[in-house]
C-alpha cells in the first residue's frame, strides 16, 4: 500500500504542481525519497516519469534518491528554508505529523479522481496517514523479525539449561545502558537495510536466543525499533505484539524442559497485578505527553532497567 501511496502522491502532486505553471517555459519538478539503492523503485519511477514527461511537453521531472540516514538531513532544512522539493516521501509517524502541521503538504483529496480514491480508501487523506490501522502496518514491516524472534526462543531456552547466562545478561545490560545514553544525547544507531527479510531473520533469531537465555526482550529489538521510527502509539502496539508472543514461547519452552514449577507459576501470576496497574497508568500518561517526551521516558526506563540488572549482578 505504501508503494502505491508514494506513486499516487508523486503522480497527483506532479499534476497539481503542473497546473499552476503556464508561462510556456520548461518547468522542472523535483521529486525525492529515501530509496537509494533500491533498483525496483528506481526503474518504476523512471517508467512513469518518462510517460508523464511525454504526456506533458515542457515539463521535466528530476528524481533524486537519498539513503535512510541522509534523507532527513536534506529534507527538513530544505523545507524550513522554503527550498524544498515539489514532491517528497515522508516517514510515517511523528515526521509526517511534523510536516503536516508545518503546512508543507497539500491535501490532494479534491484533486484525486474516483479510481485513485477507490484504490486508497481512507489513506487518501494525507493528514490522517499516521493515525490508526497500525496492526497491518506493523505486521507487514516486522513479520520476519517477530516470527524468528519467537521461534528462536526455544533453542535459547535449551542453551539456558546448559550454559551459565550471567555474563551474557551483564553484557546485554551494558549494551542497553550505552544505547540509552547515546539516544538521550541524540546519537541514534539504526540498522542497515532493516526492512529486508534477511536482516530481520538474523536479528530476530539473535533476539530469540537472547530471550530464551536471559528473558531480556529488548536486545537487539531496540535497534530495529529505532530504525522503524514509529510514533508512540505504534511503538506501544509493536511492543505489545512482541511481548505477547514472547512469554507464550517461553512458557512452552520452559514447560517442555521442566524449568518451571507450580510454585514459580503461582508467584508469577501475582506479578500480574502491578503489571496491569502499570499498563493502566502508562496508557493515561501516553495520551497526554508529546512524542519527544515519550521517547525520553522510554529510554530512561531502559536506562534504569540496565542499571538495576548491572548492580544486581556485580
Amino acid at each position: 500500500m505504501f508503494k502505491h501511496l508514494t506513486k499516487f502522491v508523486a503522480l497527483v502532486s506532479i499534476l497539481f504542481s503542473f497546473s499552476v505553471f503556464a508561462d510556456g517555459h520548461e518547468k522542472i519538478i523535483k521529486v525525492v525519497d529515501w530509496q537509494s539503492g533500491v533498483g525496483g523503485i528506481t526503474n518504476s519511477y523512471a517508467d512513469f516519469i518518462k510517460e508523464f514527461e511525454a504526456a506533458n511537453p515542457g515539463v521535466k521531472v528530476e528524481y533524486t534518491q537519498y539513503t535512510v540516514s541522509t534523507y532527513n538531513e536534506f529534507l527538513k532544512p530544505a523545507l524550513s528554508s522554503g527550498q524544498g522539493p515539489d514532491v517528497f516521501a515522508v516517514y510515517p509517524g511523528p515526521d509526517l505529523d511534523e510536516v503536516v502541521n508545518a503546512g508543507h503538504l497539500v491535501n490532494i483529496t479534491a484533486e484525486a479522481d474516483d479510481e485513485w480514491k477507490g484504490w486508497l480508501g481512507s489513506n487518501i487523506n494525507i493528514p490522517e496517514l499516521s493515525r490508526g490501522g497500525n496492526f497491518k502496518k506493523i505486521f507487514d514491516e516486522t513479520k520476519f523479525f517477530l516470527f524468528f524472534s519467537t521461534l528462536f526462543i526455544f533453542p535459547g531456552t535449551y542453551l539456558l539449561n546448559i550454559i551459565n547466562s550471567q555474563y551474557i545478561i551483564l553484557f546485554i545490560a551494558f549494551v542497553l545502558l550505552l544505547n540509552s545514553i547515546l539516544f538521550l544525547t541524540n546519537i541514534k544507531y539504526t540498522l542497515p537495510n532493516y526492512r529486508s527479510p534477511l536482516i530481520q531473520i538474523l536479528i530476530g533469531s539473535v533476539n530469540g536466543v537472547i530471550i530464551g537465555m536471559t528473558s531480556i526482550y529488548t536486545m537487539p529489538l531496540i535497534f530495529l525499533l529505532q530504525s522503524l521510527r514509529y510514533d508512540k502509539d505504534t511503538t506501544v502496539q509493536f511492543l505489545g505484539i512482541a511481548f505477547f508472543l514472547y512469554p507464550l514461547a517461553q512458557l512452552l519452552s520452559f514447560t517442555n524442559l521442566n524449568l518451571i514449577s507450580l510454585e514459580i507459576a503461582k508467584s508469577s501470576f501475582l506479578t500480574l497485578i502491578p503489571i496491569f496497574l502499570g499498563l493502566y497508568i502508562g496508557q493515561k500518561i501516553r495520551k497526554v505527553i508529546s512524542e519527544r517526551l515519550f521517547q525520553k521516558f522510554f529510554y530512561y526506563m531502559l536506562l534504569m532497567m540496565s542499571l538495576i540488572i548491572i548492580i544486581s549482578l556485580i
